[in-house]
């Protein structure tokens, strides 16, 4: 039995045939609401509360996602897409609340700072319900 399982195993390991960690998704569902930016782009998937961001442009500036709850202006969620222009989508997940409003929009960022974006590049804001 200990020969017989030792094969299966090597060969398995041989061949390829080990469980292999799941690779990142293509980018955001079929019909999820976008905002589209000069050289970003950003999505919300209601289901499972995703935020994807896409950087457009290869300028050198991180792309970054931006979202608030409509009843808390104040308060700010940022996602940096540090891959470049090539480096495809970035799914952050979150735990919204249920039922509520977000805004979201996209820009390039300028340095580490999250906040500090490079003029000419922010998206449309963009409004959606978290239960959608």
């Amino acid at each position: 039995m200990f020969r017989k399982t030792f094969f299966v195993a090597a060969a398995a390991s041989l061949f390829g045939l080990t469980t292999m960690p799941a690779q990142a998704a293509a980018g955001p569902p079929a019909g999820a609401p976008c905002s589209v930016g000069p050289t970003s782009t950003v999505c919300f998937a209601h289901y499972g509360d995703h935020i994807w961001i896409k950087d457009t442009k290869g300028d050198g500036h991180a792309a970054v996602s931006l979202w608030v709850y409509s009843s808390d202006l104040n308060t700010g969620h940022y996602c940096a897409n540090t891959s470049g222009y090539k480096g495809g989508w970035k799914d952050c997940n979150y735990n919204m609340a249920e039922d509520v409003e977000i805004r979201f929009r996209s820009y390039s960022r300028d340095g580490s700072n999250n906040e500090h974006f490079v003029p000419g590049t922010v998206s449309p804001l963009f409004y959606a319900n978290t239960s959608g």
